[in-house]
């Protein structure tokens, strides 16, 4: 399976070596949170963890967002992490940030496509 979506998301299975080219992530499947020339992936894994004063289960999550550019993925897991990636445009970014009031912290993955949406735009 190459893709599906899946309650609003589209998610696509990144192999060990995709078109030839070394991707660096592992292989699986990954929400395309924006599928632009820009391209940001998230990665989410659960895990059970179990607690050892009770004996209780409980699941984990992480998530682990991704940055494509110019065919080279990068991890990254704040706003000043990827306004460092899209560094060659940070200025102007950090203005459409200011003037839309885009709030990282209140929803980051939505920050996130508005921020490389406009970083597209820009280097288009």
């Amino acid at each position: 399976v190459a893709s599906f979506d899946l309650m609003n998301h589209h998610f696509i299975n990144i192999k060990s070596d995709m078109s030839g080219e070394k991707t660096g992530l592992k292989p699986g499947f990954y929400d395309q949170l924006y599928p632009g020339k820009t391209e940001i992936l998230a990665r989410r894994e659960k895990s059970i963890q179990t607690s050892t004063s009770v004996a209780e289960n409980y699941f984990s999550g992480t998530t682990t967002w991704y940055l494509r550019k110019n065919h080279i993925f990068y991890s990254f897991g704040n706003k000043g992490a990827l306004l460092n990636l899209l560094k060659d445009r940070k200025k102007e970014l950090r203005q459409y940030i200011n003037t839309n009031q885009i709030e990282f912290r209140d929803n980051p993955e939505e920050a996130m496509v508005k921020i490389v949406s406009f970083y597209d735009h820009l280097t288009n």
